[in-house]
């Protein structure tokens, strides 16, 4: 079990920041570093506000894919991922229509992929996980479980079953390291004493494999996010908890991040499951008032779909309990050069999002705002891609320069 695994850890008694670029360098406010039974641990200071520390993303989009009306293959719904290829064209997981969508370097569309189903180049549940030497996107069906290999130019190559996964849950994918192993999670129970009514964290379990399903690797198992389990004599309903606490997982080239969300604390494994660092940050909780938790609340009602859905949020959002303080984080991801970005927790009506970045070493890069309400989906190396909505909920795709 993950808990018992970094209780060990944390035993351990753990006692930079560098130009941005993952490697080693002077820093302004170094870290404490030290090597315990061949594990390094950082632990970093947090100095509080926002510090781009030469970090920079450019608040207007270079392109921006999506639109309101007209040409279907324009109109995004659901999207699930987006990544730019080697030549520029941007590939989007459209997740409403089931479909992987390719267009120009100017945002024009030139082809599209899949569809609903369950035969050969459909999916159920479409995300992507990344893309291979030669733009071969690696996409998955989350509710099919299946792993699909798709050619940019010419479409369905091959479908990987995953019958190596233990059952039960949906796909989730989270990466390929620069061997072609893909990280994966697949299987959900509830711990033991967590089945309700109350709340509960369900065990998430997570593997490594090749694109093929051999040499597989399982690494530590983490709780899921924070959820409530409520119980009438009807039914049994499962809600995630606002602010709750959830695990973080993302995959670099040579390394792969995850944290439970119960502390600051991070930890580095190599693709074979080998622990070879913790990352942790020194920070005070951010407690979460009654007054945030009204402005929530309003929010969560006012965003209700119909009339008839207002109600019944509200009543759920009276019922679950809520934490005292914001979580350490809310996700990870991370970018080609190694660098893990921590996506920080915010309060309620705080539309902007702040990441901390680490280097590969594991100090603390810095932190820098995206632009205001873009969900970040993609991390290169001079650009990133995120997702944004506008006031009635379409969805758009941007592209913004990064500078680092």
């Amino acid at each position: 079990m993950y808990l018992r695994s970094l209780s060990v850890v944390t035993l351990l008694a753990a006692t930079g920041i560098t130009l941005f670029g993952c490697e080693p360098g002077t820093a302004e406010f170094p870290p404490a570093v030290r090597d315990s039974a061949g594990i390094t641990i950082v632990e970093n200071s947090d100095r509080g506000e926002t510090d781009q520390n030469g970090i920079r993303v450019d608040p207007n989009p270079v392109l921006t894919i999506g639109a309101v009306k007209g040409d279907w293959q324009y109109q995004l719904l659901g999207v699930q991922g987006a990544l730019r290829l080697s030549d520029g064209r941007i590939a989007i997981a459209n997740g409403g229509t089931e479909e992987i969508r390719i267009f120009d370097s100017k945002g024009s569309i030139l082809r599209v992929f899949g569809g609903e189903g369950e035969g050969p180049g459909e999916f159920r549940g479409l995300a992507f996980a990344g893309v291979l030497p030669g733009d071969t996107l690696v996409a998955i069906g989350r509710r099919d479980r299946r792993i699909s290999l798709i050619d940019s130019e010419a479409g369905f190559v091959s479908s990987i079953p995953t019958d190596f996964l233990p059952e039960g849950g949906l796909l989730q994918a989270f990466g390929l390291f620069s061997d072609r192993r893909i990280m994966l999670r697949a299987g959900s129970s509830l711990s033991a004493g967590g089945r309700g009514p109350g709340p509960v964290r369900m065990d998430q379990r997570y593997f490594s494999a090749t694109l093929s399903g051999t040499d597989l690797e399982e690494y530590p198992t983490l709780p899921g996010p924070e959820s409530y389990v409520g119980a009438t004599s009807a039914y049994v309903s499962i809600t995630v908890l606002p602010f709750g606490k959830s695990p973080g997982v993302a995959v670099a080239p040579n390394r792969v991040f995850m944290g439970t969300g119960e502390t600051y604390e991070i930890l580095a494994f190599t693709p074979g499951g080998v622990l070879e660092r913790v990352i942790r940050v020194r920070q005070s909780s951010v407690p979460l008032t009654g007054k945030d938790i009204d402005r929530y609340v309003e929010m969560a009602v006012a965003n209700a779909r119909d009339g008839d859905a207002a109600p019944r949020i509200r009543r759920t959002l009276e019922e679950v309990p809520w934490p005292e303080t914001l979580p350490p984080y809310l996700r990870f991801l991370a970018d080609p050069e190694g660098c893990l970005w921590v996506e920080e927790s915010r309060l309620p009506g705080e539309d902007v999002p702040v990441w901390t970045v680490f280097g590969a070493d594991g100090t603390r890069l810095g932190r820098l705002s995206m632009p205001l309400g873009v969900e970040l989906l993609e991390i290169g190396e001079d650009y990133i891609l995120g997702l944004w909505r506008d006031d009635l909920g379409v969805e758009y795709v941007k592209m913004y320069a990064l500078t680092r």
